[in-house]
This record gives structure tokens, sequence and C-alpha cells, in this order.
């Protein structure tokens, strides 16, 4: 159980005893709470039952929000799990915000304890023939094209000389024709392939790097559907980009939380039909369900980053001035303790025994990941 001093303990037992109204997600019916017991049933009923542990040193009661959306706030008003706290009908939600998702101007909220930061970043499967095409040709291009030219010329001389030697002496092949000048031909039609090397190896070479999606301007031009998942600040990204931009990407673009996503793994939905705009820790989630579902697949993670934004609490604005003082130390206390690291890392285990019960994949050790275009399964 986590402790909390307080130099005035009197605020300290005031505040321990308010039952605090702490905004959740609302999961049924895969997952259901027991307000009784305080427990969680159903899919990954244990992450989540471990998450809500953080608060058993505090009186709470859970409000939930369905459907699953953290929400942001435009024009004044938020909507999703934000919107809770902006209406008073939580104190707080369990979940980090962003100035970015949430305006200055915004009514309703209060600033709690900053405790981390945040980037999102745009992530998409590479075709099977790109990745063919860049591992044939990363090979050749130690050569340059002269010499690679020189080569395909020898090549093809040399396999024109069985044809030479048996045209002049046929006797050393022992082999009888009537027809001797029909040989040149074809030693010409060979020979005449060397001219269109130069074109071919000129196409290739142009073509051997992958043309991968590393900006908003990528992300709208290309044919996939943008998708982003429960973080609000990946979909405010969009904001960042061009008008054109924006309004293409929010044209085509989906929210898919991660219970939905993987139903379209399950069905078979190629990873290349999408382009993710989402956190590092959901490029896992990812990974995992279409590694899972599927053969894999060779990932890319855009090279340019989105900027690092700070995360903090987010509070009603009419808490009491001790009570929102009691949260915020609470919640400093807990990011200290390192719990939110360990709660990060347990839905990463939880999630592939709950996707892979039998363990037999072995994605959970797939995680390796580089910005370049040679990745790992």
């Amino acid at each position: 159980m986590l402790s909390i001093f307080f130099p005035d303990q009197k605020d300290h037992r005031t505040n321990a005893s308010k039952d605090f109204k702490i905004g959740y997600l609302d999961r049924t019916p895969s997952t259901n709470y027991d307000p009784i017991r305080k427990k969680f049933t159903g899919q990954l009923s244990q992450f989540f039952t471990k998450q809500m542990e953080r608060y058993s040193s505090i009186n709470y009661t859970i409000v939930f929000r369905k459907p699953i959306d953290y929400g942001e706030c435009n024009s004044g008003n938020c909507t999703g799990l934000i919107g809770l706290v902006q209406r008073g009908e939580a104190d707080f939600c369990d979940r980090l915000y962003s100035f970015a998702t949430i305006p200055d101007s915004t009514t309703g909220l209060k600033p709690g304890t900053v405790l981390g930061d945040l980037s999102c970043t745009i992530f998409t499967a590479l075709p099977e023939i790109g990745i063919v095409r860049e591992d044939v040709f990363t090979s050749l291009s130690i050569f340059p094209l002269d010499v690679i030219l020189s080569l395909a010329f020898l090549f093809l001389f040399l396999s024109s000389i069985p044809f030479l030697l048996w045209y002049f002496n046929p006797k050393l092949f022992n082999i009888k024709t009537t027809s001797p000048w029909i040989i040149w031909p074809l030693i010409c039609a060979i020979l005449r392939q060397a001219a269109r090397l130069k074109t071919l190896f000129s196409h290739l070479s142009s073509e051997a790097a992958i043309k991968t999606i590393d900006s908003l301007e990528d992300v709208a031009d290309c044919g996939r559907i943008p998708v982003w998942m429960e973080e609000p600040l990946c979909r405010t990204m969009v904001y960042s980009g061009s008008p054109r931009a924006q309004q293409e990407i929010f044209r085509r673009g989906l929210y898919r939380p991660t219970g939905p996503l993987m139903n379209e793994f399950i069905t078979k939905k190629e990873a290349q039909s999408f382009v993710f705009i989402v956190t590092p820790d959901q490029t896992f989630t990812v990974r995992m369900g279409y590694c899972i579902y599927n053969h894999g697949a060779k990932w890319h993670r855009s090279k340019n980053s989105f900027p690092v934004h700070l995360l903090f609490t987010v509070l009603n604005s009419k808490l009491p001035p001790h009570a929102s003082k009691f949260l915020n130390i609470f919640r400093e206390k807990q990011f200290q303790s390192g719990i939110d690291f360990y709660i990060a890392k347990k839905w990463q285990l939880y999630l592939e025994k709950r996707l892979d019960p039998k363990q037999i994949k072995g994605c959970y050790h797939k995680t390796a990941i580089s910005p370049n275009p040679v990745l790992a399964p």
C-alpha cells in the first residue's frame, strides 16, 4: 500500500477519508467491475485490478464512461473521459493529458502534477515487394553502376562462348546440323540484351529505396487508412499538418481501440492497409496483435517524431484546494515509486497472455524496432 505523509495530519485525515470520484472507461461486457470487492472480472481483469490497486490507500468511487474514449477538448467543450471531469461527474480520471489536448481557454478543469512526457509517431508495415527489392539491391549497391554493367556484359559474353566454339568447330561437341546459320541470330539476341541493361538497372536502382511514410503529408498522399488508438494526443497531432493534410486524414481516419483493432487482425485485415498515428507503447500493441493473428510484417517508424508534450493529471476546477493538494502529492508519490512504469510493463505481459494463452508464438520478444527500413519481423 502506498503511504503518504502530510505535515498537517488533520488535512491528511480529512482528505484520505474523502470519497474521490475517479473517471474510468467502461469496458463491459468484456471486463466488468465489482464495486463491493473493488475488483474486475473478465478479459484482462487481472491487469485492471492491479491498475486500481494504486488507489487502495484512499476512498474512491469509480465513475464509468462508455464508449471507450479518453476524449479531447475543443471550443471549450470536452468529450469522452475528460468530459466527465469537466462536468464535475468525476474529480479526476485515471489518465494523463497534455496541454495540446486541453486548450488554456477550457473551463471546468485545472492541471495537476506533471508526471511524464509523450510523443506520437507514424507507424507502418512495409509492403512485402518493397522489402524484397530493398534487400536485393542493397546488396548490389556496394558496386558502381558501371561495374555492374561490365559484369553483365562479361556474363553474356561467357554465355555465348560455347555457341561460338560449336559454330567454328562442331567436331568438339559432336553435334550435327544442317542449319549452322541459325546460331547467329541467337548470339545476337543474347548480346542485344546487354544494351538494355543500363536502362533496367537505372530503373531498379531508382526504385530500390522504399517510399516510406514519414510525415502527415505522406499519410495524406498514401492510399492507406489512418488509424489512431486510445491516446488523444496522437489524434490532436494531425492538426499540426497542412489544411489539405488535415482534411484528407480526418476524412479517411478511423479510431480503433485495442479490442476492435485486434478484431481487424483476426479477420486477416492486412497491416499494409493502415498507417498508424500512435504512441511508442501502442506500436507494441499493434505489432503484438498482428504477430499473433497473422504471419508477421516488417515495420517502419517515422524518422521525424512529433514534438514531445508534458503529461499531467487533470482535476475538476471545483475540487477544494486541500483536496487538490492531496491528490497532487498522492500522484507524485505514485510516480516516484515507479508503479506507473510497472503497470505499463504488466500491460504488455497481460496482453500477450490474453492473445496467446499457450505462449507459442513468442511475439512478446519480437519487440525490437528501428526507424530504418531494415526492421525486425
